[in-house]
């Protein structure tokens, strides 16, 4: 593999703190990204190239790679941000007004590259930034350089794993929302139509499919509601009743 000239990488969300403008820019991105099903095949070659490259910097249990992708149009002062659940295993990310935002307790969560050559967070999840001391900064240069020279820039982003990594979640689509990701220990019935999260698994030669978007047993991947979601315990009770989880 060849050398990178190791250059200073400072990526907000990822390295350093956020801003109010951080966050506006990526409400601007998101509202700018393709629906999945307009998303072409990801190009198994890819997988295996990408899956060398998180290897070789020893970085495969701290990202993966994602299908670039939205659901909705966010308003310009919220941002799609990812809570863990309580209820179940999985997470609930959904628009959030910026104004209530600790900019010291996000970080970003899912990245595409812009056509700056800069990562940009467009997805977020709770909890400050990690602690990338150990990660070689030609992991970054390497990487973003692979997507553009492949043409991957508006197909494939990185994604922030979290610690512990299940062996396959399933995602919803609520629509005005959000998503809800499950792991598919507590979904009921379901079946995959797209691959959304790629990740790398010991002694494989390619990234595997981590996350994939769920039909329901009625084949929809919609999740329907009627009006808006604000707490856990009503969201639970939807995805009962629609007969998603236990």
């Amino acid at each position: 593999m060849a050398a990178i000239a190791q250059v200073p990488v400072s990526i907000p969300g990822l390295h350093v703190s956020l801003t109010i403008e951080d966050l506006k820019q990526s409400s601007l991105v998101y509202n700018l990204l393709p629906d999945d099903r307009d998303q072409p095949h990801v190009q198994e070659v890819h997988l295996q190239q990408l899956a060398v490259i998180l290897k070789h910097y020893g970085v495969q249990n701290k990202f993966g790679i994602h299908l670039i992708h939205g659901h909705l149009q966010l308003e310009s002062d919220k941002i799609m941000l990812g809570t863990a659940l309580t209820s179940v295993r999985g997470c609930w990310t959904k628009p959030t007004s910026i104004n209530h935002i600790n900019l010291a307790e996000i970080h970003g969560h899912i990245f595409k590259l812009t056509p700056k050559g800069e990562l940009q967070a467009y997805e977020y999840r709770e909890g400050s930034v990690m602690d990338l001391s150990d990660v070689d900064a030609a992991f970054f240069h390497e990487l973003t350089e692979y997507l553009k020279t492949n043409n991957l820039v508006d197909l494939l982003g990185v994604q922030v794993l979290g610690k512990e990594i299940p062996e396959m979640m399933c995602e919803f689509v609520l629509q005005d929302n959000g998503t809800v990701m499950l792991d598919s220990r507590d979904v009921k019935g379901w079946s995959p139509y797209r691959t959304t999260g790629f990740f790398y698994a010991p002694g494989m030669t390619s990234l595997s499919g981590g996350e994939k978007h769920a039909k329901k047993t009625n084949g929809n991947h919609q999740v329907f509601v009627d009006g808006k979601i604000g707490k856990e315990d009503p969201l639970m009770d939807v995805l009962r009743a629609q007969d998603i989880v236990y």
